[in-house]
Order: structure tokens, then sequence, then C-alpha cells
């Protein structure tokens, strides 16, 4: 199948609603996502090969760059003709930033992070986040699979078990600048991006008495399966995701609205 623009995506799946074709894609993701991506393969008329890394992967963001574009090359060097490589990130502290093309196009959403992501717009992110990007968040996936049984970022860790990390990876005498930059304002809340479909009332009641020992307002935002969905589907609508063809890179913008761009390599 030849290249097809995401309005021609849209359109041709459309047409072609019954599921007589599917494409072939190769979807690499962050394993907080695990639960919402499985939510959403019942029914994808495509075929989809699934691969996760781990959740602190994103606490060395280069580390995490190396990984993904060793894995996006293992894909295009596998012979299983991908029509692209999925990637459920968002800039992620730059982990994304710099990935190339090589043979098979890439698609990301347009996202700061995963809470982006969980709440299915970037312009919620905007109204939820905007006097504090730094404001640390949680989830189902994050309060089940980080090591810490709660998230896994940096800046969302204890202050202490925070600097710790800071310390070990950038030096200590980085670590007390970075540390109070990365925790930003005091807001006095903690937050939990809810996805319906992944609903737990057990994770969000221990998320409530985790913020209730620290003294802050646990506050639970409704999330959506909007942009994995379509991620997943193939409705890559310009305003919600970036498609790198071969021989290009992402690069951040680090606004509000694109937050990422293509680049030559």
């Amino acid at each position: 199948m030849g290249i097809l623009t995401p309005v021609i995506l849209v359109n041709y799946f459309e047409e072609n609603a019954e599921g007589l074709y599917s494409m072939y894609f190769k979807l690499l993701a962050c394993e907080t996502f695990t639960r919402e991506i499985c939510a959403c393969m019942d029914g994808l008329p495509h075929a989809v090969d699934l691969e996760f890394t781990a959740i602190d992967s994103h606490d060395q963001p280069e580390k995490l760059r190396k990984s993904l574009q060793e894995k996006i090359d293992a894909a295009d060097a596998s012979g299983r003709s991908y029509d692209a490589i999925l990637l459920c990130y968002g800039l992620c502290g730059n982990a994304t930033a710099g990935l190339v093309a090589r043979a098979t196009r890439l698609v990301i959403p347009r996202a700061h992070d995963c809470c982006t992501i969980l709440l299915g717009s970037r312009k919620l992110f905007r109204q939820h986040f905007e006097e504090c990007p730094s404001q640390s968040f949680s989830s189902r996936g994050h309060m089940e699979r980080s090591t810490d049984g709660h998230v896994h970022h940096a800046w969302m860790l204890a202050p202490d078990g925070r600097r710790a990390l800071l310390a070990r990876i950038y030096g200590e005498e980085n670590a007390d600048l970075l540390a109070q930059v990365m925790a930003g304002p005091d807001t006095g809340r903690q937050v939990y991006v809810n996805v319906g479909p992944t609903h737990s009332s057990e994770c969000i009641l221990a998320f409530r008495e985790k913020a209730a020992a620290e003294k802050k307002d646990a506050v639970v935002l409704e999330g959506s399966l909007s942009l994995v969905h379509n991620l997943m589907l193939g409705n890559w609508y310009p305003e919600d995701f970036l498609v790198v063809y071969p021989g290009r890179t992402i690069s951040g913008v680090y606004d509000w609205d694109r937050i990422l761009e293509v680049k030559e390599v």
C-alpha cells in the first residue's frame, strides 16, 4: 500500500468499515499504558505487534531514546513490512526528540508526557496544568507498575527520593537545583487521571490515602482513550499527531500547541 496522508487514511477506513482491509503496525509504548492499549485492541481492524518499555526507563531519557531507536531499527529489519511504527509516548523529558524514521514512518501524539495521552487532549492538559506543568500525577498504570507503587518520574517522587535519583544521574553538585526546578511550586494537590474503561476503585482509594498522608488535596480528573484509540486506528489528525516519514527526525517545539515537529536528519 502506498503512502497516504492522515486525511486520506481516515477517509479510507471510513469507506472500508467492514474491515476488508487492515494495516500492520508496530506499537512501542510505555508499560503505564498497558491496560489502555489492550482496551483499544478489542475490535481493532488492524494487526498490531505490541512492545512495552519499563516505566522507570523515563528516569534516564537518553537511555530510553537509545532503546527506542534500537527497537525502531529492529522493526525495520524484521522483514514484517509494517505500515507504520506507532509511538505511545510524548516528549517524555526529550526521550523521543531525535528519534529517526529509517525505512518506516513513525507516528507520535503531540504530547508533552503521558498525562496528555491519558487525558486524551493536550488542551485539557494545558487547562489543568498550565500554571504548574511539573505537577505530579498518577493513574492506574502508574500505581500498578511504578517501583514505589504510585508514580515513576523523578519529579513525581517524594523529595528525598527525587534528590537521590537526580544525584545518581546528574551528580551531587546539580541535584538540589534540578530537584527544585522539577518539583515546581507546591500546589497543595495530587492528581489522578481516571480513564473510564480501565477504572479501578482500589487504585483511586489508595491514591486518596497517599494524598491524605502527605496532607494534599486529592484531585481525580476524567481521562479518555481517544488519543490512544486514534493512534491505533490510523486516525492521525495533524492537530493531534506528528507523522515522521523516512529520513526525518522528531524535534521538540516545547509550546502548548504543536509540541513536536519534523526535521531533516
